[in-house]
């Protein structure tokens, strides 16, 4: 009892370092293990969608997988007919996949990309972490596996200060960081690229920030 008492202030110390460490080492796992389910699932669909597209008979249970997360329900058949994919684009539902499928927290998958930026807006707003956190290019954030870029579509050319629910867009995940021919890119993945699953490169700087942005959206996970 008298060693304890004595030597109090260096065995508090030492325990809230190693609680410190444990935490830290707690994130840092999380975040990998994230990081590792995205590229695992990505690769798996971009086999499984491979010289497929969205009105393939093979492919139609996944596609009402993708639905289901956003809270919409369609058969089989309806993924089957180009009419169903021409109303109701399914490149967010896919994205949300993704995202909810590798654990990262707090995401509420949504039927349009914009949705999920509205709501990646208000919780940088909140200073809510565990959750993604939307930016604009310009701010020059390091791009990293597991963040979602997002430019407009059909002709849109959305801000971020003013975008809303109903705009069209269209975002695609990172899934992981490449040097090609020496230049260095973002090997991004969506769904719903010409009718099916595949990866777009992003060009990026040495210091992996976005060179000549198209997108207006950077979604960053927040630890």
């Amino acid at each position: 009892m008298s060693f304890i008492k004595e030597n109090r202030k260096e065995i508090i110390t030492v325990a809230v370092s190693i609680a410190s460490v444990l935490a830290i080492s707690y994130v840092f796992r999380r975040f990998i293990i994230n990081h590792t389910r995205l590229q695992f699932l990505a690769k798996k669909d971009l086999r499984r969608w491979n010289g497929k597209t969205e009105t393939d008979p093979s492919v139609s249970s996944d596609l009402v997988g993708y639905w289901e997360l956003a809270g919409m329900n369609f058969t089989n058949k309806q993924m089957q007919q180009a009419s169903t994919h021409s109303s109701y684009p399914w490149s967010a539902v896919y994205i949300s996949h993704l995202v909810e499928k590798s654990g990262y927290k707090n995401f509420n998958p949504k039927s349009t990309h914009s949705g999920y930026i509205v709501d990646a807006k208000k919780r940088r707003a909140e200073n809510k972490n565990k959750s993604y956190w939307a930016y604009k290019p310009s701010e020059n954030k390091t791009v990293q596996i597991g963040d979602i870029l997002v430019k407009g579509r059909s002709g849109t050319n959305p801000n971020l200060d003013t975008i809303n629910s109903g705009v069209l867009s269209h975002g695609d995940i990172v899934i992981d960081i490449k040097k090609i021919d020496g230049k260095k890119y973002a090997i991004t993945q969506g769904g719903n690229l010409s009718n099916t699953v595949k990866q777009v490169n992003v060009p990026l700087t040495d210091s992996n920030i976005l060179l000549n942005p198209v997108h207006f959206a950077h979604l960053k996970y927040k630890n």
